[in-house]
């Protein structure tokens, strides 16, 4: 993968101006290097995704004439479609969004309501959160003479959810705490593509940029060396100022 995105890098810089003497070059690299990163990021999610381990939900059950409390625990993955991934550049900087990605979770849940009496049930739930749209923006940073990612804001939509509970012999204790439990897995879904944008994805991708050389053969004998010395400007190009210096061997 490395040969192939170098040959990117090098297709997609473009020399904008060069003073004589001057050791300092500006370069910018076009939307095709980021296009390939959105379709290598389909097999790292792929993999690593269906790994998470989602956390409990506990939530009060408020409605009807008592209180309680419902837990949804054992939560696992066992279904997962990678989304369609796109990147775009503005002068604000990096955007990255992703569509039509689906997963299939199935849990067990237990509950407790007290009226007058306690009165406790469990069960097991499937959810499908179809449509999973994510957001995110980022700033492209120099880090030891290489690009990284630096994640912003990241927001999150499920276009379609639905959630069966089953098991249970009270179908009106499950009635209560239905929305609510829906709610609280929805968001867990919410925070969950969030946390794997920052720490599978931007890890990988970070990881991947730092691995590459700063010594490159050109051809001939010829070698560059380059290196990436201050935060890139924006446009619909992002502009980068790189100190490189050609060597012959």
């Amino acid at each position: 993968m490395t040969d192939r995105w170098l040959q990117l890098v090098v297709l997609t810089v473009g020399v904008c101006v060069v003073a004589k003497n001057n050791s300092n070059l500006k370069a910018r690299l076009n939307l095709s290097a980021f296009k390939f990163f959105s379709k290598t990021a389909h097999h790292v999610v792929d993999v690593e995704v269906p790994k998470i381990a989602l956390p409990d939900i506990t939530v009060d059950i408020s409605a009807g004439p008592g209180k309680g409390k419902v837990s949804a625990y054992e939560l696992k993955i066992t279904k997962f479609h990678s989304p369609k991934f796109d990147f775009l550049l503005s002068e604000e900087g990096i955007s990255w969004s992703s569509q039509q990605g689906a997963v299939k979770i199935k849990g067990k849940w237990e509950a407790e309501y007290t009226m007058l009496v306690p009165v406790r049930a469990s069960g097991w739930t499937n959810v499908l959160a179809a449509d999973i749209r994510l957001n995110v923006s980022a700033k492209l940073v120099a880090l030891d003479s290489r690009p990284q990612v630096s994640l912003g804001d990241c927001a999150v939509d499920v276009g379609h959810f639905d959630i069966e509970i089953g098991g249970g012999v009270l179908p009106w204790l499950v009635n209560l705490f239905r929305a609510d439990i829906s709610r609280a897995i929805k968001k867990t879904i919410h925070e969950q593509a969030c946390d794997t944008a920052r720490s599978i994805l931007l890890n990988n991708f970070n990881d991947f940029l730092l691995s590459l050389p700063l010594h490159l053969p050109i051809g001939q004998n010829f070698y560059i060396d380059y290196a990436v010395e201050q935060n890139p400007n924006f446009t619909r190009y992002f502009g980068v100022s790189v100190y490189r210096e050609v060597v012959k061997i």
